[in-house]
């Protein structure tokens, strides 16, 4: 007796999920929708991510200067 013999003999189903809207919905909400580089706004957008970086590390430094040796 074969146990692995399948039943079932007729077509297989197709999948019925849509892989490539799913990816490209995954796409655009973890990585963004395309950007058009001739956009005079995308350079604000941009360069607003290293400014907020730097306030953010410079934030940093001054809190812990207070925690300098005793004098």
């Amino acid at each position: 007796m074969i146990v692995s013999e399948r039943k079932y003999h007729g077509p297989i189903p197709e999948d019925s999920w849509n892989w490539e809207e799913i990816r490209s919905i995954a796409r655009k909400t973890i990585i963004g929708a395309k950007k058009n580089i001739e956009d005079p706004n995308i350079f604000h957008k941009i360069a607003l991510i290293p400014v907020l970086a730097w306030i953010g590390l410079g934030a940093d430094g001054v809190s812990s200067s207070s925690y300098g040796p005793p004098v």
